[in-house]
């Protein structure tokens, strides 16, 4: 072996450690052996490790464009997929929201007829116990004068709910 200086390299220094690697890798060291061992550039080995190293860095690009490709073909096939898939969900969902909206809707409407109703019973019903209301205070003024004063205000403010009722209705 050859040092930097033209003489020999003794056998355990860091160049011909560094050559030796370089050999068994078949990587030559670039710059600095070809300009001082032309021997090694002259057999070729330079330009088979400079072959090799090109085609492995190309290799390496082959495959990470190919696997960026590879990966985004996926990517477009999955957001295709999840897209159609969505489609055809909210179509689905279209018709249901439909149909539980009308459902709701219809009920809302029941609802809304029976309160109606129960509203128009609560009223009557009212009606009918401030009329048996009055007709108990009626009974008592007319037997005992006591009696009578006792229930003078209830009997006031039920007349007066009976007037008003009254009014409203010849409004209606």
């Amino acid at each position: 072996r050859l040092s930097a200086a033209g003489a020999r390299a003794p056998a355990g220094s860091r160049l011909a450690i560094r050559s030796n690697v370089a050999e068994r890798a078949g990587v030559a060291m670039g710059n600095i052996l070809s300009r001082t061992c032309p021997d090694i550039r002259a057999s070729g080995k330079e330009s088979k490790a400079a072959t090799r190293i090109q085609a492995g860095f190309r290799g390496m690009r082959e495959r990470r464009q190919r696997r960026r490709e590879e990966s985004a073909a996926l990517k477009i096939q999955a957001v295709h997929r999840g897209r159609k898939v969505r489609r055809d969900l909210d179509f689905r969902t279209i018709a249901q929201k439909k149909k539980a909206g009308q459902e709701v809707g219809n009920e809302l409407v029941e609802m809304k007829s029976r309160m109606i109703e129960m509203r128009a019973r609560m009223k009557d019903r009212e009606r009918k116990v401030d009329a048996l209301k009055l007709k108990k205070i009626r009974r008592y003024e007319s037997g005992n004068a006591s009696q009578g004063n006792y229930f003078g205000e209830e009997r006031k403010r039920l007349e007066r709910k009976e007037t008003s009722r009254a009014r409203r209705a010849a409004r209606r």
